[in-house]
């Protein structure tokens, strides 16, 4: 009687499990044949851990499977346990904020699994360890860590090293075949160029398609052709060519040129912007330019076709590298927002930054200067008085206030406006009435005059960051500046935009 209790007690899959094991745990033929029938799932994963004991071929691989389907951590853990590194990578991907989830990561990363290696680095923070697990996912063929890797390298700009990656990665991503389109352009391989970008607009891929509707619409010339800029604007006191120094350079150069086309603020003033032009050879250039820690190009082999333009300013769009303006010339980043475009025309207008300027050079501009929106207390302080009696009869003239430009050294400077303009922060946006007639201001007095003209005659050679009130020639083979009080001569200017 107390026997037959007992038997009814007992699970009748404990008694199946008890049966099997007994029957067939020293027999590999059984367990598959077993495996093979018709099992519940607890069962079945008892008979799992049975193959894996004695080694079955894909034992451990069903298990997980099974483990998976069946919600049943508990065997991948026993599994865990053995060094089983695709079941730490299987804990992790069910449940990443686990308390241990890093450890099994860690594990699986370093079991040359690469999907956890390219997981594992994407949680690095380190710059080194995470592009050589990048780089391990990558060299063991996982897809999307070879489009990461790439994209990494072009962030360090190590655009030699990202190459190779990019190549793997064009051969099935769009967006890798329009960012190597542009480099092997750069490069002077136009056709590869086209095909990849054809082959990226084949998957719909947005961006090849608008590059290549560019290219149609806007031919690239040869560097010998003669350059004639195109205004649409009837008076141009400023007409300002633009150049793109390859293909992206020209998708930001044409959406930059519209933009300040329909910009309200600039509809009276007289500064018009030509259509882009681009070459088919790109143009030296160099994020530290002469070594000034600055975007720069070398225009010298269009210097007699722009002699000849009608442009009296240039601006360059290249691919990377710190914004300025110098004496007629702006260099412009393909990456940089509208505003740092607004901010820098101010350059070609004499206006000078309202941020802090580094010691050296607020020590060397700061009171040796005239500026169109600022004045200063130092040595020409008898022309910032004149320039002040000037402001105070502009109708919108407030007051003087405080500018930073010059912390960093013992003179101060002041501008006729209070708050922060584009001048500090070009991100504000906000021009000033102010400032807005005091530009319209200058652009009439010089109209005509070509600061372009003087660039290329200095060979492309310049002074460090200025303001209005510089020049700059060349004497003995060195730069020479002159201080100049002339009102309608537009001076070297060159921003020191960060």
């Amino acid at each position: 009687m107390k026997l037959s209790f007992a038997i009814k007690a007992v699970p009748l899959c404990v008694v199946v499990l008890i049966a099997l094991y007994s029957s067939v745990s020293h027999s590999p033929d059984s367990i598959k044949f077993n495996l093979n029938g018709e099992l519940a799932p607890s069962a079945r994963l008892q008979l799992n851990w049975l193959a894996v004991e004695l080694a079955l071929d894909g034992a451990r691989t069903q298990l997980r499977q099974n483990a998976l389907e069946a919600n049943a951590n508990y065997w991948l853990d026993r599994l865990l346990a053995t060094g089983d590194a695709e079941s730490a990578w299987q804990r992790y991907q069910a449940n990443p904020d686990a308390p241990q989830s890093l450890q099994w990561l860690s594990m699986a990363a370093n079991s040359n699994i690469a999907a956890a290696q390219y997981a594992f680095a994407l949680l690095q923070t380190h710059p080194q360890t995470k592009q050589l697990w990048l780089e391990k996912a990558a060299e063991a063929g996982l897809p999307e860590a070879q489009v990461a890797l790439a994209d990494w390298h072009l962030i360090q700009q190590q655009n030699e090293q990202a190459f190779p990656w990019l190549v793997r990665a064009a051969e099935f991503d769009p967006r890798s075949q329009t960012t190597l389109a542009r480099i092997v352009w750069d490069r002077g391989e136009q056709k590869r160029s086209i095909e990849l970008l054809s082959k990226a607009a084949s998957l719909q891929h947005e961006p090849a398609i608008a590059r290549l509707n560019m290219i149609n619409t806007s031919p690239p010339r040869a560097i010998k052709d003669t350059i004639n800029f195109t205004f649409d604007e009837q008076v141009c006191h400023q007409r300002v060519g633009v150049i793109a120094n390859g293909i992206e350079s020209m998708m930001t150069a044409i959406k930059q040129v519209h933009k300040f086309r329909q910009d309200e603020r600039f509809s009276d003033l007289g500064i018009c912007l030509s259509d882009p032009i681009w070459f088919s050879k790109p143009l030296e250039c160099d994020v530290n330019w002469n070594d000034e820690r600055r975007l720069g190009c070398d225009i010298n082999p269009l210097s007699e076709s722009l002699i000849n333009s009608s442009a009296t300013h240039l601006i360059v769009v290249a691919q990377l590298g710190k914004a300025n303006a110098q004496t007629g010339v702006m260099f412009l980043d393909a990456a940089d927002e509208y505003s740092v475009l607004v901010h820098e025309l101010a350059h070609f207008a004499g206006f000078v930054d309202e941020y802090a300027l580094n010691k050296r050079n607020a020590d060397a501009y700061c009171g040796n200067i005239k500026a169109t929106n600022l004045v200063f207390d130092g040595v020409i302080a008898y022309s910032s008085m004149e320039q002040v009696s000037m402001w105070q009869r502009n109708p919108f003239y407030t007051g003087i206030y405080k500018s930073n430009t010059c912390k960093q050294s013992d003179v101060s400077a002041y501008k006729p406006v209070g708050g922060m303009t584009f001048m500090e922060h070009h991100d504000t946006n906000n021009i000033p009435a102010m400032y807005q007639s005091l530009w319209r201001g200058v652009l009439i007095a010089t109209s005509g005059d070509r600061p372009l003209v003087r660039y290329l005659s200095t060979n492309n050679a310049v002074a460090p960051q200025t303001a209005t009130g510089i020049t700059t020639r060349l004497s003995s083979g060195m730069n020479e500046q002159i201080l100049t009080a002339i009102p309608n001569e537009t001076f070297l200017i060159r921003s020191d935009f960060n």
